[in-house]
């Protein structure tokens, strides 16, 4: 129940915020982000921050599918809400908050792409990686 509660009291302070009032929000220092492309060619985000107490805001590198999201601060799943690519997420103190989520991909002549809106250096892994020949698909030569 107090989880529910919670979502709603950020859902509120997100309204009042984009209508009138002028809020200090603090924005959130990210520490790191990790692109994993499984071999289904599902696209897994995961970011580090650095987060402080009261709302703190999370720019989303690459565009969310949003039932996906899921947003811990200090190891504690936490209630969050998505406004253009942009996370906000309350803190009780400062922290560590990690998102994870799967990336919208765009679909084109067999090909899937996804756009990366962010300048920060990300870490982009695959799986299985090129480099493991143990899972390489091509064929052996006896």
């Amino acid at each position: 129940m107090k989880q529910h509660v919670k979502t709603w009291i950020i859902i509120a302070f997100i309204v009042v915020l984009t209508t009138s009032c002028t809020i200090t929000i603090a924005v959130s220092q990210t520490r790191n982000i990790v692109l994993t492309i499984d071999q289904d060619g599902i696209v897994h985000v995961q970011i580090l921050a650095l987060v402080s107490e009261g709302l703190n805001n999370i720019t989303l590198p690459i565009t969310p599918i949003v039932a996906t999201v899921e947003t811990y601060v200090n190891n504690t799943l936490v209630p969050s809400v998505i406004i253009n690519n942009t996370l906000y997420v309350f803190s009780e103190g400062k922290g560590i908050a990690r998102v994870a989520y799967i990336a919208e991909t765009n679909e084109s002549e067999g090909r899937f792409s996804f756009n990366i809106m962010t300048n920060e250096t990300c870490l982009l892994y695959t799986s299985p990686s090129p480099r493991d020949l143990s899972t390489s698909r091509m064929p052996s030569s006896a």
